[in-house]
């Protein structure tokens, strides 16, 4: 054996390779990046203590070289790296250049970042097992959690002798930066935890090499864990990630942990290094998992945990939602959009005679009492049908302050346009006054088509799926497009077909039809150009053709080609035909001169 290179933890056998082999031993030995120490056979993780020099200059790039060195691959302290990736996240906010030097709060926030991280290194132990007894089993438990900044998943080892488990240890960690979505709920984000702790089960069955007899995947949200295990239809969003969780944990138990007995509650928010070294919890996992499982915590999740509809979800997003108000009247009462506005602009004008204060409010004028109407209706609009969560992503909503109306920003901001176009309102769907305003926009413009009628109205708002919304409104109460865009009669259901069509017939062309076609020209033996007819035979069961050519159209020429068919063919039962004039002719000539066929 040509030894190269050996290192043991057993001092005794290092001994004995360094005198046979000729091996210096090293004691800082770096495996897969990490330092061990084989005489305390501990895994050693640095931090950049004092890399930079405190009277250098703090720019993006030297943050984020700075943050980076921290070599982390298992994440046992993923809790600490949290808060530097928060803050390289806060600079790329700030739409800072590379080697722009940080100043003002965001110097303060990161000098104190820094000055949490007291130590040079931690150390672990590297072995996480009491002994290799194969009757020893281990079971994995899996802990997520999630916040506003980030969503986490944290694994533990439990060692079982017999029924009783005598030792838990931390193995390794995951966490993600929670995107900045107004879309992202809090239930959202707690289901993205389950999403990476269900595929850290994965890699673990896969790396581990043992016996492990059970899984187990822990949240602290309710929702997450009863969307799971829901069978009604769900959003988009949450069915795809409920669908690799389930294809991930087939033999997983997914259980509820309080808030605070979750160790990745911590990874989700971050903490400094002395918090981490001290928190038990991390290092440990809570106490029940070495205790019975009957001891373990216990939540009933019942169906009023599950929550499809977005608008019922706690949300993150700083986009307002719609003032409340009561609507002033009946939308539904009202046929047009006239006079709906009509009504509405009499009620102002009533309340600003009533009440002089509401001048300031409403103006003193037909022309303000009209423009203040149209705002009211569509937030009455906005408030029947307020838009979800993913809507709001979408086209990016916000509140005007002015009008309190709920406006879209779309792609032509820059555009020269005005603002009421490159900022339109949002006017939901399926709702009475979007469809009285779009039949105004139509009949406005001479009842143009649904293109033309879609791009007027986003002059002025936003109807989310326009196109399909403005066709259906129109196809359904524009009589007047009805009467001028009348359909065709629909043709009859085809009936079925007659039995000597369907069932086998004795011989071929027992039942037949027959038609005629022609006149086809033709050149004859002497050089003429003559006319012929084809006599078109076939059969209604098996569709064989017979073709026959004639002269002319004559009832004594049909009968010269009947006889020819019938003495190839057999003579038919049935003959089926159009009662062209030869057919009549024929039939008329064999019932005044009987002819024996």
């Amino acid at each position: 054996m040509n030894l190269r290179d050996y290192v043991s933890n057993s001092k005794e056998l290092n001994q004995f390779i360094k005198q046979e082999e000729g091996c210096d031993i090293d004691e800082g030995n770096s495996i897969l990046g990490l330092r061990w120490d084989i005489n305390t056979d501990e895994i050693e993780v640095k931090f950049p203590h004092n890399k930079l020099d405190k009277s250098a200059s703090w720019t993006k790039r030297k943050v984020l070289q700075h943050a980076a060195s921290v070599y982390d691959p298992y994440g046992w302290i993923s809790p600490v790296t949290l808060i530097g990736k928060l803050f390289i996240h806060k600079l790329w906010t700030q739409d800072l250049a590379w080697d722009e030097v940080l100043s003002g709060s965001l110097l303060e926030e990161w000098n104190s970042i820094i000055q949490t991280w007291t130590r040079s290194s931690i150390k672990l132990p590297r072995v996480i097992i009491s002994n290799s007894d194969p009757d020893t089993k281990y079971e994995i438990h899996v802990f997520v959690d999630a916040s506003q900044a980030a969503y986490s998943a944290v694994s533990y080892l439990t060692e079982l002798k017999g029924e009783q488990r005598i030792r838990a240890s931390l193995l390794t960690s995951k966490s993600r930066l929670a995107p900045k979505k107004p879309s992202m709920t809090i239930p959202k984000l707690e289901l993205s935890g389950l999403l990476i702790g269900a595929n850290l089960i994965q890699y673990l069955k896969k790396q581990l090499n043992m016996p492990i007899a059970h899984y187990y995947l822990w949240s602290d949200s309710k929702v997450a864990i009863a969307w799971t295990k829901n069978n009604k239809e769900l959003p988009v969003f949450v069915r795809n990630r409920v669908n690799i969780i389930n294809k991930n944990t087939e033999k997983v138990k997914i259980l509820h942990v309080p808030g605070q007995m979750n160790p990745a509650d911590i990874a989700s928010r971050g903490c400094t290094i002395e918090q981490l070294m001290a928190d038990k919890l991390w290092w440990n996992g809570p106490d029940f998992l070495l205790k019975d499982e009957s001891t373990w915590p216990k939540t009933d999740l019942n169906e009023s945990c599950v929550l499809t509809n977005e608008s019922h979800l706690i949300s993150s997003s700083s986009v307002p939602n719609p003032p409340s108000l009561q609507p002033m009247m009946e939308v539904e009462r009202f046929s047009s959009w006239n006079r709906i506005l009509n009504t509405m602009t009499y009620v102002l004008k009533f309340i600003t005679k009533v009440i002089p204060s509401a001048v300031k409010l409403f103006g003193n004028s037909t022309i303000h009492w009209n423009s203040k109407a149209e705002i009211i209706l569509f937030r009455i609009a906005q408030f029947e049908n307020p838009p979800t969560e993913e809507l709001h992503y979408q086209l990016k909503l916000y509140q005007c302050d002015e009008k309190k109306l709920l406006r879209v920003q779309t792609r032509i901001r820059n555009a020269a346009l005005p603002y009421e176009t490159t900022h339109p309102i949002l006017l939901p769907r399926k709702t009475h006054i979007t469809s009285l305003f779009v039949l105004y926009t139509h009949t406005k413009n001479f009842h143009c088509g649904n293109e033309q009628t879609l791009v007027e109205l986003r002059k002025t708002v936003w109807i989310p799926k326009g196109r399909t919304e403005v066709k259906r409104i129109i196809n359904k109460h524009c009589f007047v497009c009805k009467k001028m865009k009348p359909r065709p009669y629909k043709l009859p259901d085809f009936p079925i077909y007659p039995s000597f069509r369907v069932n086998k017939p004795n011989y071929p062309f027992e039942n037949c039809g027959m038609d005629m076609l022609g006149p086809v020209q033709h050149r004859s033996d002497t050089g003429n150009v003559e006319k012929c007819w084809i006599l078109l035979w076939t059969c209604l069961s098996c569709r064989a053709i017979v073709v026959d050519v004639i002269k002319n159209m004559s009832s004594n020429t049909f009968l010269h080609s009947l006889r020819r068919f019938i003495a190839t063919n057999g003579c038919p039962k049935l003959i089926i035909s159009d009662n062209a004039t030869t057919f009549k002719a024929f039939s008329t000539a064999q019932e005044t001169e009987p002819v024996f066929i």
